[in-house]
């Protein structure tokens, strides 16, 4: 299931300080195309992250909104993400908690898909979890140990919704 680059036996404290980086780059504003495409394959490169999606809320299976994956072939997995779930968002009043990552977070459970068809679907889902919510690199958990870097849409922390 996993072919990067990574050293998993390094320490998660490590993992975690260079993901908040990498996502405070990816997600940072006024970056050109070429450093987000370079950023965007190191990710690739070292995580395979283009075909990891994490999913804790509506997009998950049995979800109000998992048909939006309808059509994407590949593997999941139960496992769990850290983080701090608050009812924000705009699917809350459906019952799908915001999540905000956090290293040091509780365990909220999630879903990791493996799937070689995510990258021709990323924009379509930017779009559609909207301008509230951005893709972050985060890493997922399950009963076997660490076993992926994925995207998860993390409610933005400046939110318009949080006003």
């Amino acid at each position: 299931m996993w072919s990067a680059k990574w050293d998993w036996s390094c320490p998660r404290s490590n993992l975690a300080k260079a993901l908040e980086s990498t996502n405070r780059l990816r997600t940072g504003r006024g970056l050109d195309t070429n450093t987000v495409a370079l950023l965007e394959s190191a990710c690739d490169s070292l995580f395979g992250a283009s075909h990891h999606l994490i999913v804790y809320g509506s997009l998950a299976p049995g979800g109000s909104n998992h048909r939006q994956l309808r059509g994407l072939e590949g593997d999941w997995v139960t496992g769990w993400v850290t983080g701090e779930l608050a009812h924000r968002g705009w699917a809350a009043g459906a019952g799908y908690p915001a999540l905000q990552w956090s290293p040091d977070g509780d365990r909220v459970t999630a879903h990791l898909l493996t799937s070689a068809d995510l990258p021709a679907h990323w924009e379509r889902l930017d779009r559609f979890e909207g301008p509230d919510y951005r893709r972050i690199l985060v890493p997922f958990s399950s009963a076997h140990g660490l076993i992926a870097v994925g995207n998860l849409y993390e409610i933005e922390r400046d939110s318009r919704l949080d006003r």
